[in-house]
């Protein structure tokens, strides 16, 4: 989410992501969902479809490249002011092997 903005005009805040509280008993499918914040939506998430294999590739870059020795990350490379749970279910290492995963999977034509 926060290397959208180099690839379209918005904010960071214009978008949100899924992001399940260990304190929910549900099970949940495994998914990333980034959405658009705004009511109706503004065409965001449908600018950025195209291009998700550049921004996973420059998203992974990010984290892997941050020398925050931090489990939880930093405000760098996973964290961000506007989480719900207050980056209490971040890891870095999960984000890592997350985004290395869907970068196999939808590889970057850059």
């Amino acid at each position: 989410m926060m290397v959208v903005p180099s690839f379209i005009p918005c904010s960071i805040f214009d978008l949100d992501t899924e992001c399940v509280s260990p304190l929910e008993s549900e099970i949940s499918v495994f998914r990333v969902l980034l959405f658009d914040k705004c009511p109706g939506g503004t065409g965001i998430c449908k600018q950025i479809a195209s291009l998700m294999p550049s921004v996973i590739c420059r998203a992974l870059e990010r984290v892997e490249g941050c020398s925050c020795m931090m489990q939880d990350g930093c405000p760098s490379c996973v964290q961000t002011s506007n989480c719900a749970e207050y980056n209490g279910v971040l890891d870095k290492a999960g984000a890592i092997g997350i985004l290395r995963a869907l970068a196999k999977a939808f590889p970057s034509k850059d």
